[in-house]
């Protein structure tokens, strides 16, 4: 991950935004990597009409 970020970085980028579930597991690993919770809201809508 931090090879990812040091090239993103090198290619001008200014940041990383991730989205997983609030009790995924990935939830922690990303958070130990220094990521932090931001206030963003998630929403979605089927089209289909299946829930």
């Amino acid at each position: 991950m931090r090879e990812f970020e040091q090239r993103l970085r090198a290619q001008g980028f200014g940041g990383v935004t991730l989205q997983t579930g609030a009790h995924a597991p990935p939830r922690s690993f990303y958070l130990a990597l220094g990521y932090q919770l931001i206030d963003l809201m998630a929403l979605g809508k089927s089209l289909n009409g299946k829930a």
